[in-house]
């Protein structure tokens, strides 16, 4: 008996490279993944992503609701308040106004 399959091509995780990159878009779906909450987001070219389960995104990103338009910049690293851990990843975040 034949079947067809289609492949399943995960979702991007946004991972930012430089101080002032940014993810806009709608939430699609709240996923809990293995590090805590993550968004899917949809930008205005209907590309989707994941973003990165970074504790101090997580937290600003904790009164985010499906169909909120969001706004995440990254704003650079911090040393780590542990000795010889990595870099704390920061971000300001932005939730759009209700109308």
């Amino acid at each position: 008996m034949d079947e067809e399959f289609v492949e399943q091509i995960p979702i991007p995780i946004w991972l930012p490279e430089n101080e002032g990159d940014e993810l806009m878009g709608v939430v699609v779906k709240i996923v809990a993944g293995d590090y805590g909450k993550q968004l899917q987001l949809k930008d205005e070219e209907g590309i989707e992503h994941l973003t990165p389960s970074h504790k101090v995104l997580q937290s600003r990103l904790r009164e985010a609701k499906v169909g909120v338009k969001v706004k995440i910049v990254f704003d650079g690293t911090e040393p780590s308040v542990k000795e010889g851990k990595n870099p704390t990843q920061m971000y300001k975040v932005f939730f759009g106004k209700k109308k």
